[in-house]
């Protein structure tokens, strides 16, 4: 088979540029045209044939570095504390999930390659990512340029200003009840099949609230010290960079115990659960159990620490209104921020229901205008919890006053108003603060430990033996 008259063959790699190929002095070379353009290429390989040939083009002057290699040196002359620790690992992720893939070698890296990843890339992504992306890209270049690494300039210019690019498809969060994250908990192993302890990281998520990337940089004695009940964050582990001390669970606590110790009891130093990827572990303990805890398969494919963090803040909304404690654990300085993570229910919308038209319509002084009686069904047809006194769950019969009197029955009031008599109410017990109360139908009583039972006037007595509407408002103008 005869050669060409040109002595080379032209072919295209599949970043699109065209390549030399040809044989001289027993070597081959492999010389890029730094072009797609199939005519043009034809005309810059035949000069660089001939170049080479004569004598004028040395083969070190023809051979680049490799792409890869080159940003492995630009990051690791721009490590920390040159930049911060976010920004670094953020470029290193565009270099390694976008510009290696695209532009693949350095003979690649050209003006009109760098179009054309724009124009690609505002098919996929808004035009604020793009820009972000090349800043990096033109921070890259620079400090190639400088070196020499590039044999032609590159100009990285930004998007067109009319260009608006593609919006992203937010992802679809799975809705977390309490009932069922504990479910999940409970049926996740100890260790994923890498050994990695999975359980501890997501009971921790799930507590603290915390995000998984900070999770899995926290550190040994640095973060937890064995036997402490308080986890501390630094700045380089907290996305917002707030350093502060976080309360800790038993269950939370005896789990981290057990991971920053050895056989002896000594203490280990380093991360505590690393980087790892647990969402195939978590996500197959989710479709084992699915049919308890009422989830679509669909949606077991898609939970993530993320739907653990979103739950834990709804949870938290709910047995507290304190916004502030919710925003310090979620690690927001604005409280407007955790409003976001805060999702409603239906169950909430439930309560409201019932708190709106289950208890009686108090006229002008406050007292119900329909009958009084306890029996009457109009009365007593709403169905509502029972509340207890504030001053019950603080003090003691000591300290009882009237102005704590008044609060309790006006509470009693209303719920002796939506109390049925076809059957007895449910028990509820707080050992906690040390009381109870208890409402038992037929003869309606009320026992309270802390000894209120003792103070027993006309009204008062009247208000405990018989808590109607009336009879518990007239003990609270005594």
């Amino acid at each position: 088979m005869g050669r060409r008259a040109e002595e080379f063959t032209l072919y295209q790699r599949d970043s699109g540029v065209y390549y030399a190929r040809f044989r001289h002095n027993g070597h081959r070379f492999h010389l890029s045209t730094r072009t797609r353009d199939r005519n043009v290429a034809r005309v810059r390989a035949a000069r660089i044939y001939a170049e080479t040939i004569s004598g004028r083009r040395s083969p070190k002057q023809a051979e680049t570095k490799p792409l890869t290699l080159l940003m492995g040196e630009w990051l690791a002359s721009i490590e920390p504390p040159r930049v911060s620790r976010d920004e670094w690992n953020a470029r290193k992720l565009r270099c390694k999930i976008h510009f290696l893939p695209y532009f693949q070698e350095t003979d690649g890296l050209t003006t009109a390659a760098v179009e054309d990843y724009v124009a690609a890339r505002l098919r996929e992504v808004q035009r604020s990512t793009i820009k972000k992306e090349l800043q990096t890209l033109r921070q890259f270049v620079k400090w190639a340029e400088r070196r020499g690494e590039l044999a032609e300039r590159v100009q990285v210019l930004g998007p067109p200003a009319t260009a608006l690019g593609t919006p992203s498809r937010p992802r679809e969060r799975v809705d977390l009840q309490p009932w069922q994250v504990e479910l999940i908990l409970e049926a996740l192993p100890e260790r994923s099949r890498m050994k990695h302890p999975i359980k501890a990281m997501m009971t921790l998520v799930w507590e603290t609230s915390l995000r998984i990337d900070g999770v899995q940089r926290l550190q040994c004695p640095r973060h937890f010290a064995p036997g402490a009940n308080e986890l501390t964050l630094t700045k380089d582990v907290d996305k917002n960079r707030w350093d502060r001390s976080l309360p800790l669970s038993d269950r939370t606590a005896r789990y981290l115990d057990a991971l920053c110790t050895d056989e002896n009891g000594e203490a280990i130093v380093g991360f505590i659960f690393g980087e790892y990827a647990y969402r195939k572990t978590l996500r197959a303990t989710a479709r084992k159990i699915r049919t308890q805890f009422e989830l679509s398969e669909e949606a077991c494919n898609k939970i993530d620490a993320r739907d653990f963090r979103h739950g834990a803040a709804s949870h938290m909304a709910e047995v507290s209104n304190d916004v502030a404690g919710i925003a310090y654990m979620m690690g927001h300085r604005d409280v407007r921020t955790s409003s976001q993570y805060i999702h409603p229910r239906l169950h909430a919308g439930r309560r409201v229901t019932q708190a709106r038209f289950s208890g009686p319509v108090l006229g002008p002084a406050g007292v119900n205008e329909s009958e009084d009686d306890p029996e009457d069904p109009e009365i007593l047809s709403g169905r509502g919890g029972i509340r207890t006194p504030d001053f019950c769950l603080r003090r003691g019969r000591n300290d009882i006053t009237k102005a704590r009197l008044f609060r309790f029955f006006r509470g009693m009031a209303s719920t002796a108003s939506r109390m049925e008599t076809h059957r007895s109410a449910p028990r509820w017990m707080q050992t906690r603060y040390r009381t109870a109360l208890w409402w038992r139908y037929g003869g309606a009583q009320v026992y309270l430990i802390g000894g209120l039972a003792e103070l027993q006037p006309t009204a008062i007595g009247r208000a405990i033996s018989r808590p109607s509407p009336r009879n518990c408002l007239e003990a609270t103008r005594r």
